[in-house]
């Protein structure tokens, strides 16, 4: 049978493992903001983007006709200035969604981050052993990385989408009737897509709301 610890080594895990818990409370809040902050540039991103497809449909009056390409011109640079912000702003957001990814995984990476001289099955808070506690805590922390990892994926898929959609619709008059359907037709199906990024970024397929409330319960409350 293994000795027991020194108290002095138990109190120092003690104060490490609170300070982890601490440190994924803050950063679970921290998430909490940013997935709203990313889903609001996203959902602006996707409304620029579209704005700025429609705008050789956009119909005018006759009496503005000799003006047409002035103001045909003026509407889409106004447009593209709107897209350019919005784009600078949800890579702003992408940063800091890889940030907060990177801290989670230190906090999954367990046997590293918990590292301390602890036995494993040395008793930890009121009725958990050293190993459980991280067995749980990784649990919980892999779970956000997962999730934070399928997001980013959503991110680059509508990066990449602005990246390649190309802007042949620019010389549409009201004339073309053909071109401009079939231009119409692309915005519904864009609008569609960035529909359907935006929902499931909202979504999170990789966290199972049980454990967490689990962990919470267990450790946060009645543990600590």
């Amino acid at each position: 049978m293994p000795p027991p610890p020194q108290q002095h080594e138990r109190v120092d895990t003690h104060k490490r493992l609170r300070a982890a818990c601490t440190t994924y409370r803050a950063l679970k809040s921290e998430w909490t903001d940013a997935r709203v902050e990313t889903k609001d540039a996203l959902t602006v991103m996707a409304n620029a983007a579209l704005e700025l497809e429609n705008a050789p449909l956009i119909v005018l009056p006759d009496t503005l006709a000799t003006n047409e390409g002035e103001l045909r011109a003026g509407i889409k640079a106004r447009r593209e200035e709107a897209l350019s912000r919005a784009r600078e702003t949800l890579a702003e957001c992408a940063e800091h969604v890889a940030d907060i990814r990177a801290d989670f995984e230190k906090l999954a990476n367990v046997d590293r981050y918990l590292a301390a001289p602890y036995p494993e099955d040395g008793p930890v808070f009121k009725t958990l052993t050293f190993k459980e506690f991280k067995r749980a805590f990784g649990r919980v922390a892999t779970m956000y990385v997962d999730d934070i990892v399928a997001k980013e994926a959503l991110l680059r898929n509508i990066v990449d989408r602005r990246r390649h959609d190309t802007h042949g619709k620019d010389d549409v008059s009201g004339d073309d009737i053909q071109t401009a359907s079939a231009s119409s037709s692309a915005s519904v199906a864009s609008r569609d897509v960035y529909l359907a990024i935006i929902s499931a970024w909202i979504l999170d397929p990789y966290v199972d709301e049980d454990v967490l409330d689990e962990f919470d319960a267990l450790i946060l409350r009645a543990e600590l």
